[in-house]
């Protein structure tokens, strides 16, 4: 007999490991829209190495963007269809301004941080459901904030 997601993990937590990654979702496409924002509008000294660095890691969270959707339709709920949802889930916060470079990083980094530890909260939920799958996926997402955070960080020291 082969096993599903459906007999593995109970209908129940399927529901709320879904709404969980909605929320780690929320934060991946501010952060996302963000560094692109920011990789428009980077001036100074490393705007040419900071451009490329923001746009290779906006790309990245669009791909991890369409797994966390897919993982969210195939728990069986529906993925987000509005911004404004997103924008209202997500714990971080739009900048409608054009910053300097520092500021831009040092933003950054704190987003970075508040992407792995939404994501953190779903691999702790995920893990005591036994969802190895979407506990596999956060995984990935974690290490790669914690690594962008740490290499944005390293230029501001």
């Amino acid at each position: 007999m082969s096993s599903t997601v459906e007999s593995i993990v109970r209908s129940t937590d399927r529901r709320r490991i879904a709404e969980s990654l909605v929320f780690a979702m929320a934060d991946a496409v501010m952060l996302s829209v963000k560094t692109r924002a920011f990789a428009w509008n980077v001036t100074g000294p490393f705007a040419a190495s900071l451009r490329p660095m923001f746009i290779l890691q906006h790309k990245d969270m669009e791909i991890a963007i369409e797994e966390m959707s897919m993982r969210i339709r195939f728990l069986g709920n529906p993925a987000p269809t509005a911004l404004s949802q997103l924008l209202s889930l997500s714990n971080i916060r739009e900048e409608a301004e054009v910053l300097e470079w520092r500021e831009m990083v040092s933003q950054l980094v704190q987003d970075q941080a508040i992407a792995a530890q939404s994501a953190r909260q779903v691999y702790n939920f995920a893990e005591l459901t036994t969802d190895t799958a979407t506990q596999e996926l956060v995984a990935r997402r974690i290490t790669r904030h914690e690594r962008n955070a740490w290499e944005l960080k390293a230029l501001l020291e």
